[in-house]
């Protein structure tokens, strides 16, 4: 049989052999409801506290900004559908036309139910389309922008950093929210706080971890 040689790492990875041997104690062992009332769940819970404040310490964030989710496409359709409750009817939702499903499903959800939606191409090399982008951002109304960071497919990083930066200039009451693997800029709620994104959501399987949850980062900015 011939070896495989995996080349698709930005769609998922294999998960850490040091990370599987930490985990099973909770298939095995510790495997109590997190949320019981009882003290074989209570120490569960403390476990959970843990991770939440490591996940934190490796993003420079605190924890309260942590919420675990059970994958990223959840992570998506809380922080999409969460902002625009909060934002209100006159809403304009800008995404790009090559976003994941997570991203593009509640995006044409919210669309049917009345909602403006513009999705942003992209050009011949996948590369944000800045022109239509910016043109987006004119219509008039309250804005929320999606998009990835790293596209899952291509591994086409999008300028986050130029696209939070005129929005803020557009709209200054702008929420922007991305989703997927950071693309080589510094991965900490500082960096998210100074570039202007108000939610933040990842999926650990892009990264050799624990395939078990998302984590959404609802940044402190973010009223």
């Amino acid at each position: 049989m011939n070896p495989v040689v995996y080349l698709d790492n930005n769609a998922t990875t294999k998960v850490a052999p040091e990370v599987v041997e930490a985990m099973l104690p909770f298939f095995t062992e510790r495997y109590g409801n997190a949320s019981s009332m009882h003290a074989f769940g209570g120490a569960i819970h403390a476990d959970l506290e843990r991770a939440r404040e490591k996940v934190a310490a490796l993003i420079h964030a605190d924890p309260s900004e942590i919420v675990f989710t059970s994958c990223g496409s959840e992570s998506d359709n809380m922080a999409i559908f969460g902002a625009v409750e909060r934002l209100g009817r006159d809403t304009t939702i800008i995404t790009t036309r090559v976003e994941h499903p997570a991203v593009l499903q509640p995006c044409r959800e919210l669309r049917d139910r009345g909602y403006r939606v513009i999705e942003v191409s992209v050009m011949a090399d996948g590369t944000l389309d800045i022109d239509a982008y910016s043109a987006a951002l004119a219509t008039p109304g309250p804005k929320f922008v999606s998009m990835m960071w790293a596209n899952n497919e291509t591994g086409v990083v999008f300028p986050i950093k130029i696209a939070a930066e005129k929005g803020r200039k557009t709209r200054p009451d702008i929420k922007l929210g991305i989703c997927g693997e950071h693309g080589g800029d510094p991965a900490s709620i500082d960096f998210f706080h100074r570039v202007g994104l108000k939610y933040v959501s990842c999926s650990p399987y892009r990264v050799p971890v624990a395939r078990l949850a998302a984590a959404q980062a609802a940044l402190r900015n973010s009223k």
